[in-house]
């Protein structure tokens, strides 16, 4: 009786162990976001003030989308810890950052680089967090 015991509690461990792993490796996947997969060096820059003149770092959107698309949510991707007051009421999403993502060289002549705006909202309540990509554009940077 006690060695099956002991099998148990081994195999329960080795089980919160490997599920473990394979979680921390599935956020490790995104963590670095000025990695590229097509060989461009990117830059992000962080604004708090949505009313950014987006002018003053050489940007200019010419495809600014009707509604923004959510390209990221944690409620999504199932790892939000929602807490009661946001089950019973909903989220109270408030603007919390915008980031300008510039792709330097992507195109072979001027403007060569290439710029996307995302808008960033966080639940106050819980850890909720949805990006919007906002629009896309040229850098005259280079």
């Amino acid at each position: 009786m006690k060695k099956r015991t002991s099998f148990k509690l081994i195999a329960v461990m080795l089980s919160f162990i490997l599920l473990f792993s394979m979680q921390v490796s599935a956020v490790a996947n995104g963590l670095n976001p000025n990695e590229s997969d097509c060989g461009h060096d990117h830059e992000s820059i962080v604004f708090t003030d949505k009313n950014v003149d987006l002018q003053q770092y050489g940007v200019n959107l010419t495809t600014v989308f009707d509604e923004p698309i959510v390209t990221d949510s944690t409620q999504d991707a199932g790892i939000s810890s929602r807490g009661l007051t946001c089950t019973l009421f909903g989220h109270n999403m408030q603007y919390s950052h915008s980031t300008l993502v510039i792709a330097h060289n992507v195109y072979s002549s001027a403007p060569r680089c290439a710029a996307d705006l995302f808008d960033t909202y966080k639940c106050s309540r819980c850890d909720k967090t949805d990006v919007y990509w906002v629009g896309t554009g040229y850098a005259n940077c280079h």
